[in-house]
């Protein structure tokens, strides 16, 4: 017997190949850069976050900015701004935000990430179309990278209830910790 979702996806209800938003994480104290807004830097004259906009554009249907600096609506003319919903609980809150804010599923690419190719947001989006998220591994010292991946509409309520079960809950484990999913579900 196939569960709900199978059914659902096998007869086109909730099909996720159109809708999905690009979202732009400008979080962080930025505490490396003394403070100032790191994807305003530029890499080779080119700001990260206009690098991180030419990524998401050619695979995204909408692009959205989640930031809670009073500045921000003026770092992307075009792009929709808003803020994090839920606050002080780390970078999970702009993933969280950035479900609520486009009321479907998103790829997220946080703003320091110069260099995230256009191919792997498309393979991202294709993996959500089949999963309620998709979050590629890399060699980085936590092995996942939550803040460039494919969240579903579903890690809306899964990240509220992993929040509420630790408020401390951070998307960075310690150094060779396992990485608490916004969207890992361990209720039986």
């Amino acid at each position: 017997m196939t569960d709900q979702r199978t059914a659902d996806r096998e007869s086109g209800v909730g099909n996720r190949t159109l809708g999905v938003t690009g979202v732009i994480l400008a979080g962080g104290q930025a505490t490396r850069y003394g403070g100032l807004p790191k994807g305003l830097e530029r890499v080779n004259g080119v700001r990260i976050i206009d690098r991180v906009r030419s990524a998401l554009a050619p695979v995204v249907d909408a692009l959205l900015l989640i930031a809670n600096d009073d500045r921000a609506s003026t770092w992307l003319p075009g792009v929709r701004c808003e803020s994090d919903v839920l606050r002080d609980v780390g970078s999970i809150a702009g993933i969280h935000a950035a479900l609520v804010h486009a009321g479907g599923p998103v790829i997220v690419v946080a703003w320091d990430m110069p260099f995230v190719p256009t191919g792997l947001l498309r393979k991202l989006r294709s993996a959500g179309t089949h999963a309620d998220a998709a979050v590629p591994e890399s060699d980085s010292r936590r092995g996942l990278e939550p803040l460039c991946a494919y969240y579903g509409p579903e890690c809306i309520s899964a990240s509220e209830r992993r929040i509420a079960a630790d408020p401390t809950l951070k998307v960075d484990p310690p150094k060779g910790g396992k990485l608490p999913g916004p969207c890992i579900d361990d209720r039986a």
